[in-house]
């Protein structure tokens, strides 16, 4: 028996840290993912540390193509923190990590002009991309948490999409799915981080959200047909017992998983997009997951 992210039925691609990560190793570009030195991260890699240095960003990053025609999607995060470490969120000590998305990453070489295919290879085009380096954030109050007063209790981002059908503005909607849980560590992360949205999820409360991307002027949803959205920077606590990162998909909502490895579509198995890549192990596994774990 299958299990969906919400855990009902249907099947589910998990997403989870193996390696720990610090800020200084984050991305600030979605099309750049070379390795983080020990010498660039000097405040962290300390005495101790080195062994987890360079930082290969690429291997800790994992891209879902979506094919339309679609105006929304959930994906769920989840910090998981485990009980008896005395280092979980707690009403008196609120803690989290952060997440930070975009769209096209460099885990593509993103051939120019694009190729003329019936098939969709995804690294090859895509019909609209989602654009968060310049965006202005309307609303940010992501379930009502804040960190401004709003009626609505979302994250917004203007005018995301660029070659939107018919040139118009179009709008990403971030919301807390129906039935889902969300808390936030510290609302002064959600927002942007550099050139990628981010959010901040609480330990311990898996988190479903909803991407809607509707028009910038009468708020009807939009469908996008062929789009890729990336998470960066899947990372971990030294002690993982602390806290690790975890995404989760339906997979009836994916048309393609791309890793440094590679992709799915392409290779055919999760083993393969999980192996070495340039003899470098990925910083992520990926399973499909199941009732039994």
């Amino acid at each position: 028996v299958q299990q969906s992210c919400q855990g009902g039925l249907g099947a589910s691609y998990r997403v989870h840290s193996t390696q720990p990560g610090w800020t200084c190793d984050n991305p600030t570009d979605p099309l750049d993912l070379s390795p983080v030195s020990c010498e660039e991260c000097e405040e962290f890699c300390t005495e101790g540390r080195e062994q987890y240095f360079p930082v290969y960003r690429d291997l800790r990053a994992v891209m879902f193509a979506y094919a339309g025609p679609r105006s929304e999607f959930d994906i769920t995060f989840e910090v998981i923190c485990q009980a008896g470490s005395g280092r979980c969120s707690s009403d008196d000590n609120p803690r989290g990590r952060n997440f930070i998305f975009g769209g096209r990453s460099a885990l593509c070489e993103w051939p120019t002009p694009a190729p003329t295919q019936f098939e969709w290879d995804v690294c090859a085009y895509t019909d609209q991309d989602l654009e968060i380096e310049g965006a202005e954030i309307l609303i940010n109050n992501l379930g009502n948490l804040g960190p401004e007063n709003s009626v609505e209790g979302v994250l917004r981002y203007f005018d995301v999409v660029k070659n939107a059908p018919g040139g118009q503005q179009i709008d990403l909607i971030v919301s807390v799915a129906p039935s889902s849980d969300y808390d936030v560590a510290d609302n002064s992360y959600n927002g942007k981080w550099e050139e990628f949205a981010q959010i901040n999820i609480a330990d311990n409360t898996p988190s479903t959200l909803r991407f809607q991307f509707v028009d910038s002027d009468n708020n009807q949803p939009v469908e996008l047909t062929k789009f890729v959205i990336t998470i960066f920077d899947i990372d971990e606590q030294t002690d993982s017992s602390i806290q690790s990162e975890h995404v989760c998909v339906n997979i009836e909502d994916i048309h393609d998983v791309i890793t440094a490895a590679g992709s799915l579509n392409d290779l055919g198995s999760l083993a393969a997009i999980t192996s070495d890549y340039n003899s470098k192990a990925l910083n992520i596994e990926l399973v499909q997951q199941s009732c039994q774990g």
